[in-house]
């Protein structure tokens, strides 16, 4: 017969009869796949619902957290990932977040002092702020109390006197005390375009002990993805708008106004270039008598000089282009506010240096714009 790794063998008769913790854990790994592969596969199904139901709220974002844990055990312990799965509601404070979530979580334990396998299934809730790391929109650091509750707990070990030289299994939920296990969690949530984000941190449980001297529910590493249902919900309110007016120009039209050298390009020169590199949207270049009447038209979007302008207020004169807003007033980040021209041929100059140097600064441009959503 095919023998295995295990803990302990019983000799009858000559026959070696060796019993494997690892299978009865492998096959719980089995059902906690199974598990995982049901929320996703729920995830997608309400994620499919909540965008032909077209729900849009840029305060409030909802939806699941399916997770992989990994557990930190002491050495006489040992462990595979184990999986599980949250709802979650985040609210929008601006730069801030106020996130609470509830879920699920399993554990299965090899003890290997006592030859047994604890497995733990908990109800697990947090409650905590976000906050946006400065200088990107794209990442926030988490901070929560996260507490979970025994929900089950039972202990499989291995004996010379077990059924059929099987593994019997003992209920100890109720032997455990206290049942709340008390954690802080800190992360940090990679915000992704669409609605979903990627997330890394770590569960510091503060009493792993109990009454049982059984280390049940550990300190782990979480691996997670947020599934957000609700579109526009999970966005800091600059980058929302910025999202809003860009989407809404893709069917407008982008007005430039030529702030060039009289050598750099023509008005025809220039709408060849813009023909030949600029794709994101419609586009007209307006005389300076009719910038003013355009300005106060209701559905204009957004302006764009090309040439000499200002970055921000208070910074020198610079060359390049520049995204305005409806009111002729410069845009700031996240929008692509300003794209500079770093092959200018005339140095230090000014001007833009020429038509292929143009041509090169509408491309970036064109491509920032895309880019960005």
């Amino acid at each position: 017969m095919n023998k295995t790794v295990c803990l302990w063998s019983i000799n009858m008769d000559g026959c070696t009869i060796e019993t494997n913790l690892d299978m009865e854990f492998h096959t719980f790994e089995f059902r906690m796949k199974r598990f995982l592969c049901l929320i996703i596969s729920t995830a997608s199904l309400i994620y499919s619902f909540a965008q032909s139901s077209e729900l849009a709220n840029k305060k409030m974002s909802y939806g699941v957290s399916p997770f992989i844990t990994i557990p930190l055990l002491p050495n006489h312990n040992s462990s595979t990932p184990s999986f599980g799965g949250d709802i979650f509601v985040s609210y929008n404070l601006k730069q801030d977040y106020l996130q609470s979530k509830l879920g699920y979580s399993f554990f299965s334990i090899i003890n290997k002092n006592e030859s047994s396998i604890i497995r733990s299934s908990n109800l697990q809730f947090s409650i905590g702020y976000k906050r946006q790391v400065r200088f990107t929109n794209e990442v926030n650091f988490l901070l929560s109390y996260a507490p979970s509750y025994y929900l089950n707990v039972k202990e499989k070990f291995a004996g010379r006197f077990s059924d059929s030289f099987g593994f019997p299994t003992k209920d100890i939920t109720n032997e455990i005390s206290p049942k709340i296990v008390q954690g802080v969690y800190a992360g940090l949530e990679f915000q992704f375009k669409e609605q979903g984000s990627f997330e890394l941190g770590y569960l510091h449980v503060l009493n792993p002990s109990n009454n049982t001297n059984k280390l049940i529910v550990p300190s782990r590493l979480m691996i997670v993805y947020n599934f957000n249902f609700a579109k526009d919900g999970n966005m800091h309110e600059d980058v929302f708008q910025t999202r809003t007016t860009l989407q809404k120009l893709k069917s407008d039209t982008l007005y430039f106004i030529n702030r060039a050298c009289p050598d750099d390009f023509t008005t025809s020169q220039l709408d060849s270039l813009l023909r030949e590199n600029y794709s994101y949207s419609a586009y007209r270049i307006l005389r300076d008598d009719e910038v003013a009447k355009v300005s106060k038209q209701p559905n204009v979007v957004h302006f764009a000089i090309i040439g000499k302008h200002y970055a921000s207020p208070g910074d020198p004169e610079s060359n390049g282009i520049y995204l305005l807003d409806s009111k002729l007033n410069s845009t700031e980040y996240p929008y692509p506010y300003h794209t500079s021209n770093p092959k200018n041929g005339n140095g230090l100059s000014s001007c833009l240096g020429g038509l292929s140097n143009t041509a090169f600064l509408i491309g970036v441009f064109n491509s920032r714009l895309h880019h960005k959503y």
